[in-house]
């Protein structure tokens, strides 16, 4: 079943709706009649914004080819769009228009409006973001304000930063949520609170309790995206790695009551949570979507229900999930389970440059840091080595170092005789090293970067980049003492080498796939490809190449003819690793999980 870009989810498989939409959707609306609204981007680059309706089964556009358009809500008088735009269908109207079900229709704001959060309210709405509206007195400012029939009147005081959730609580107070920032007044220019705020009875906009806060201490930027009232204080989601003075940790999703200050919700203490961008009370269940690949202890990609005892049900499969944003250098499979290596956080307390899968992730033993992780190997008695600054095994006991000297993220080979492969820097190029049962031997200085290791007919191969013009990237084979460049070998913008059964050498670059037989060299693909991977009967291949404006991924099979394993995805690849359970896929994207699991067995 194909879906595009929205669907439903009826508590075990997900559904399309309509005939779907063109790219991605920012955000969804239901009228007073009962019709669903979206609006959305088929590029963000380009002026292609729309709104659209859903017609019994068939999406129709409303607007189309706009530009800035960030999100809409149901009011009174139909719906409401709001963004950066200065005219919407042909209409004049500055960052927010109305539909009457007939035509568009503009709110009195001046130019250079750029509305930010829209709400409903019994008298009509309010609208927050940079606004304003001289005909009622209102100067261009940051901050929040109320139409009330044909008049505006503000709402508080200027603030500092956009608001992107604006909500009214039960007792009448006025909150908002955002990339909000509020000053010391003993210091005033030291921001000491950001993200979530309420309408003090001043008039001024108060930060609550030390506010949320991000890891980045240079140019923070932490943000609140949803606001729900409870019984006994408030709910904020958003992206965030901490809340309060205390720096509590809570990403994502957190609590705040007059009683009991900031508290996680649901295990969301774990790192693994990004951003949480949208939230549903259903009874005394919550509903969650946002850029996560786990709750807690809990596996679930960008959508869970948190039960009332903090249970977590996911709404996918059970696909192995790494946190987004997590960036997978290499993956092995080892007698424990796979390990990948990188920049990774995988469930519970899991953040560090590795992690052990089997039916769950967990910490590698001994919590190696290694800094700059970049490859892993599993020698022939299933010991575990793992290359970053040095390279090092573990030997049931510890992480012991295989040499001393810094090898700075070498890449890493075991051939068949459990002989294992490294490089060690050397003035003008690198020592090729083999270490087995504790000995170490160098099998001489290669010029330039040692990016890759295979091997071919028995003979060790190396993917070499250049440090400069002079000496270019290129592909290079040990023949009993001395290395020699292989001649007719693509040179520059390559990726990876790799040893196939079938095809022999195989190298990858941004040009395309070749072969080399041992005689001759063969094109296998034309076009840019990233990862490679050799397994029996065949080759595993990714590509990365922008289709729509936008950089998508692929991954395909090559037995003599190649094919697609999945459609185009937004992102790229990291890594690959065939295993018994199937292909282990690295992938990077804005809110993707770190790693995929492909197999050709039906779920």
């Amino acid at each position: 079943m194909t879906v595009h870009d929205v669907a439903t989810w009826d508590g075990a498989t997900w559904a399309p709706i309509g005939d779907g939409l063109p790219g991605h959707v920012r955000a969804l609306a239901l009228d007073d009649a009962g019709t669903l609204w979206a609006v959305g981007t088929v590029d963000p680059y380009e002026d292609s914004d729309y709104v659209a309706r859903l017609d019994g089964t068939a999406w129709t556009l409303v607007a189309d080819g706009e530009k800035r358009i960030f999100g809409i809500a149901a009011i009174a008088e139909g719906i409401v769009v709001h963004g950066g735009f200065d005219s919407i269908a042909g209409v004049e109207t500055h960052g927010l228009a109305v539909w009457n079900g007939v035509e568009w229709s503009a709110r009195g704001l001046d130019p250079n409006s750029f509305i930010t959060a829209v709400t409903r309210t019994v008298e009509g709405f309010c609208a927050g973001g940079r606004l304003a509206v001289m005909s009622n007195g209102i100067v261009l400012r940051d901050g929040a304000a109320c139409r009330e029939g044909t008049a505006w009147t503000e709402l508080g005081a200027p603030i500092r930063g956009f608001p992107r959730v604006m909500a009214r609580a039960p007792d009448g107070r006025w909150w908002a949520g955002g990339g909000l920032e509020f000053m010391s007044s003993e210091l005033p220019e030291t921001i000491t609170a950001r993200g979530i705020a309420y309408l003090a009875d001043d008039g001024t906009w108060a930060p609550l309790d030390g506010g949320v806060h991000d890891g980045d201490s240079f140019f923070p930027s932490p943000t609140v995206n949803a606001i729900l009232f409870e019984d006994d204080g408030v709910m904020v989601a958003g992206r965030f790695v901490a809340v309060g003075p205390d720096r509590v940790r809570a990403s994502g999703l957190a609590r705040w009551s007059p009683a009991g200050g900031w508290v996680p919700v649901a295990g969301f203490g774990s790192s693994l949570v990004t951003e949480v961008t949208a939230v549903l009370v259903d009874g005394a269940r919550l509903h969650i979507g946002g850029s996560f690949a786990g709750v807690g202890e809990t596996l679930a990609l960008h959508v869970a229900t948190i039960e009332a005892d903090d249970t977590v049900t996911p709404w996918t499969g059970g696909r192995v999930a790494l946190g987004p944003y997590a960036y997978v250098v290499d993956i092995v499979e080892t007698p424990d389970g796979v390990v990948v290596a990188g920049d990774v956080s995988a469930g519970g307390e899991v953040n560090a440059s590795g992690a052990l899968f089997r039916d769950g992730w967990q910490p590698l033993p001994g919590q190696p840091r290694f800094r700059d992780t970049a490859a892993t190997e599993v020698l022939a008695d299933g010991s575990l080595v793992l290359s970053g600054e040095f390279v090092r095994r573990w030997d049931g006991a510890a992480w012991t170092p295989i040499v001393d000297d810094r090898t700075l993220g070498s890449p890493l080979l075991v051939d068949a005789d459990g002989g294992l492969y490294f490089a060690v820097p050397f003035v003008g190029g690198q020592h090729v090293m083999r270490w087995r049962d504790g000995a170490t031997t160098s099998l001489g200085v290669v010029e330039g970067n040692v990016v890759e290791l295979t091997t071919f007919k028995g003979a060790l191969v190396a993917l070499v980049q250049g440090f400069h013009d002079q000496v270019p990237s290129r592909i290079m084979i040990r023949r009993e003492t001395t290395w020699e460049q292989i001649d007719g070998a693509p040179s520059g913008a390559l990726v990876r080498v790799a040893g196939s059964p079938e095809l022999g050498l195989v190298v990858s670059s941004h040009f395309g796939i070749t072969a080399w037989d041992g005689t001759a060299w063969s094109v296998v693909f034309s076009g840019p490809t990233s990862s490679i991977a050799a397994c029996e009967g065949g080759l595993f291949a990714t590509r990365s190449r922008y289709l729509d404006g936008r950089l998508t991924r692929l991954l395909m099979f090559y037995d003599g003819v190649w094919q697609s394993l999945g459609e185009e995805e937004p992102g790229g690849f990291t890594a690959l690793a065939p295993t018994a359970d199937g292909l282990y896929v690295g992938v990077y994207g804005s809110t993707e999980p770190g790693l995929r699991l492909w197999t050709s067995r039906a779920p």
